[in-house]
């Protein structure tokens, strides 16, 4: 389950406006904090620099 809402935020912070923490709560994260703290620890980036960075090698 997390694994698929990690996948839906990499989506919308890649195609979408929304604020980060507009998307920690869209994806069904309790916590902004945590959400960065999960983000990060998967991907080994933050969700802003994943944004920054959207064409990141990143596969989900």
């Amino acid at each position: 389950m997390t694994q698929y809402r990690l996948a839906t935020a990499c989506d919308l912070l890649r195609n979408s406006q929304k604020q980060v923490s507009e998307i920690c709560f869209a994806v069904g994260f309790n916590g902004l904090p945590h959400f960065i703290r999960v983000f990060t620890s998967t991907y080994g980036i933050s969700p802003t620099k994943f944004r920054k960075n959207r064409n990141s090698g990143i596969s989900m």
